[in-house]
């Protein structure tokens, strides 16, 4: 962990790897995301926690936060957060917001008895600053945004967050997303699973892409898509070879089409 938590190029290239979902980087860099999910397994909290991070956002994001109360937020990165109110306010005070950007606080609550499958630790004991006292949850890990509320004496926005529960995010719940997010009530297979794929329900986003698949003649265009999504799915659950067969499968597909377009 100590080489995760160093003021390096690693960390920034990690994540950024991982935002950007690619799934050759993201299969180099394999082991090392294996072993930081692992020592947050080892080190998991056992008990409720409120935690804290701050950043400068535009204010078009801060807008977009504010229509996204009640739904949920999945993060495709390792998420950093600190239990040290008094850090975050220390950032404050460094950092200067402009006309274009605010100042706002996530102020996150997490419960591990609700949450079996996205592990959260703090890793002070094993992080080259002990001081920041830092919690680190895995990626895929989804929050509900419960409220946005104003800080006057600080002059900060603060985004209320809960990690979601197991429970929340039953299927029921994530159609109900999804008609939210398309306006749509048809459970068209492929929508679903994007949506789910969102919400870092990983499993059940594969289910859904290969029900698709089969529906569909293995000709039809939109095969060589559902072979990256499937691609993209596997390496976010951890299932690198299970990736490289996906993503082998949409490089033939595609290799086939280019040939009909030349021929």
């Amino acid at each position: 962990m100590q080489w995760y938590t160093k003021e390096c190029f690693f960390y920034k290239t990690l994540n950024s790897v991982l935002r950007t979902e690619t799934i050759y980087w993201i299969f180099l860099y394999r082991s090392y995301i294996s072993d930081i999910q692992q020592q947050l397994v080892k080190y998991q909290l056992n008990e409720v926690i409120q935690v804290y991070q701050a950043q400068i956002v535009s204010k078009d994001e801060l807008e977009n936060l504010k229509k996204s109360i009640n739904q949920f937020i999945s993060i495709n990165s390792f998420f950093s957060t600190t239990s040290n109110y008094s850090k975050v306010l220390s950032f404050f005070k460094l950092s200067k917001s402009t006309d274009d950007t605010e100042k706002i606080l996530f102020q996150i609550e997490a419960d591990p008895n609700t949450v079996k499958t996205k592990p959260f630790a703090n890793i002070s004991l094993i992080s080259c600053y002990p001081e920041e006292d830092e919690v680190l949850f895995t990626i895929g890990s989804i929050f509900r945004l419960k409220q946005i509320s104003f800080d006057h004496k600080n002059q900060f926005w603060i985004i209320e967050m809960i990690l979601s529960s197991d429970n929340e995010n039953e299927l029921k719940t994530v159609l109900t997303y999804m008609k939210q997010k398309t306006g749509q009530d048809e459970t068209n297979p492929r929508i679903l699973a994007e949506v789910l794929s969102e919400m870092g329900m990983f499993n059940l986003a594969e289910t859904f892409f290969e029900r698709f698949l089969k529906q569909i003649s293995p000709k039809d265009p939109i095969c060589g898509d559902l072979y990256e999504d499937l691609a993209k799915v596997a390496s976010h659950s951890g299932d690198f070879d299970k990736s490289i067969k996906w993503h082998k499968k949409y490089i033939e597909f595609k290799t086939i089409v280019m040939k009909q377009v030349f021929n």
